[in-house]
């Protein structure tokens, strides 16, 4: 299969690539390559920030398996604001099993992974998430060849969010466009921290910056 990948790239007119990453590992098989940036219909760019009550501030992950690992590690970070928070937050996990994670002291909500991404953004959409996460480790060249879509789906989803610090969303502006972590627990709790306690106006005012950062980049 492999073989047959790069006789395929080899004998292709034009290769269309969404990363520097992938390009850059394309070019080594067929030059004429065409670096498309993600993009997201405009339809979903219109909402305003979420804030439905102020006591309760939903935090939340959308995505699958792919980032077991990254939780299994930043993990403690949830655990920590959830000791402090308690019913003060939620936390919403879509596409991921946390059944072998340790109970929060928070609500916790589930939602199964769903193979329909017209169904999840709309769903993303009247979730009315406010705090929304992007663990990524950039520990292999598949990960590092990810594009920013999180950064459109969360922005999309009317959230801030918090995002590893790492290639794929180098695009982003810690404080400005969204909130930044390494990828350590301690970091993580901090940029989640600093989520929660900016206040309603400064998460308005974060997601309008993104949302128009969006708008004029068309990733």
């Amino acid at each position: 299969m492999y073989k047959e990948l790069e006789g395929q790239l080899q004998q292709s007119d034009i290769v269309v690539s969404y990363s520097p990453h992938i390009t850059s590992s394309i070019e080594k098989y067929n030059s004429r390559v065409i670096e498309l940036k993600t993009n997201i219909q405009s339809k979903f760019l219109n909402k305003e920030y979420n804030e439905q009550d102020e006591n309760v501030i939903k935090i939340a992950f959308a995505g699958g398996s792919a980032r077991n690992k990254e939780f299994m590690t930043l993990w403690p970070a949830l655990e920590r604001i959830s000791i402090e928070y308690k019913d003060q937050v939620e936390f919403h996990f879509w596409g991921i099993d946390i059944s072998e994670m340790q109970p929060l002291n928070s609500p916790t909500y589930t939602k199964p992974f769903t193979t329909s991404y017209n169904e999840y953004l709309n769903c993303l959409t009247d979730a009315c998430f406010q705090v929304m996460l992007a663990p990524l480790f950039d520990d292999n060249n598949v990960k590092l060849s990810k594009s920013p879509i999180k950064y459109l789906e969360i922005t999309a989803a009317g959230a801030i969010g918090v995002y590893s610090n790492v290639f794929p969303y180098r695009d982003i502006t810690d404080g400005l466009t969204g909130i930044k972590a390494r990828n350590t627990a301690e970091e993580w709790y901090l940029g989640i921290k600093k989520a929660l306690v900016m206040g309603q106006k400064n998460r308005s005012r974060l997601f309008e910056n993104a949302r128009k950062d969006v708008i004029k980049k068309l990733f």
